[in-house]
C-alpha cells in the first residue's frame, strides 16, 4: 500500500500533475460521504464528492462539475466557501496532487442521484461517525479533520 505524505504549505519541487477537488457538502453537522465504486482507484473507501479537474477549470468549477457528474446536485457558486488546500505526495513518489478543499452549507437534505460507476452508497455521517469508516486513503483522515477544525472555527465565530 502506498503511503502519502501531506502538506498545507506546497512543497520545494512539487509537480501538482494531477489538480483535484472536493465538496464538504455538510448539513445540520453531519458530512456527506460517499462509497467508491470497487472498481476505482480507492474501491469500497469513503470520501466526499469532487474529482479531478479538466483542462482550463478553476478549483471551484471542477468541484461544481464533479457533483453535479457523481451525485446530481446543482451548486449555488454563492454558497462555496475555501477551506484549504493540500499538498500530497506519494511516496515512493510516483505522483502529487493539489487537493482543493471547499465547504458547502446545506439548509435541507437534498435529493441526489448517483452515479453508479463511480459510487454506491451515501451516508450523513458526523466527522467522530466519518473517522469509524474506510476513507480514502491519500489523506482522507487528513482533510477530515482539516474539514472539522473549519466548521468548530465557523460555529465559534457565529457564537461570538
Amino acid at each position: 500500500m502506498k503511503k502519502y505524505k501531506l502538506s498545507r504549505k506546497r512543497p520545494e519541487n512539487f509537480d501538482h500533475a494531477i489538480v483535484c477537488a472536493g465538496g464538504y457538502f455538510t448539513f445540520e453537522g453531519r458530512l456527506l460521504l460517499l462509497k467508491r465504486h470497487p472498481k476505482k482507484l480507492f474501491g469500497d473507501c469513503w470520501g466526499v464528492p469532487g474529482g479531478k479537474l479538466e483542462e482550463g477549470e478553476s478549483p471551484e468549477e471542477g468541484m461544481i462539475r464533479e457533483v453535479f457528474e457523481e451525485i446530481g446536485f446543482v451548486v449555488d457558486r454563492s454558497l462555496i466557501e475555501p477551506i484549504c488546500i493540500l499538498y500530497i505526495e506519494s511516496e515512493p513518489r510516483s505522483h502529487e496532487v493539489t487537493y482543493h478543499m471547499f465547504y458547502y452549507p446545506l439548509d435541507k437534505l437534498p435529493i441526489l442521484t448517483l452515479h453508479l460507476d463511480e459510487h454506491l452508497e451515501e451516508q450523513w455521517v458526523t466527522p467522530s461517525e466519518a473517522l469509524e469508516l474506510p476513507l480514502v486513503t491519500a489523506g482522507g483522515i487528513e482533510a477530515l479533520l482539516i474539514y472539522q477544525d473549519f466548521v468548530v472555527q465557523k460555529m465559534d465565530h457565529y457564537k461570538n
